[in-house]
């Protein structure tokens, strides 16, 4: 069954065709939606610990130099 009773060639699909579309969709839009918010998470987990450790490192590099200058 077309959708649209004149012949347009292959611009004209069928139902079917639509409903393999909608259903690719629906577990496309499903899959990343649940996906990505997790994957968002990681990176920012992952983000943190590397802010984190800069910062103790360059407190450890301050507290190195000032014992270094013996102030």
């Amino acid at each position: 069954m077309e959708l649209i009773p004149y012949p347009i060639g292959p611009l004209n699909p069928k139902v079917q065709d639509l409903g393999y579309a909608l259903a690719l969709f629906a577990f496309i839009y499903v899959f990343v939606a649940r996906v990505l918010p997790r994957m968002n998470r990681a990176l920012e987990l992952r983000d943190d610990a590397i802010n984190g450790a800069k910062e103790r490192a360059e407190a450890v590099r301050a507290r190195a130099e000032s014992e270094r200058l013996g102030t």
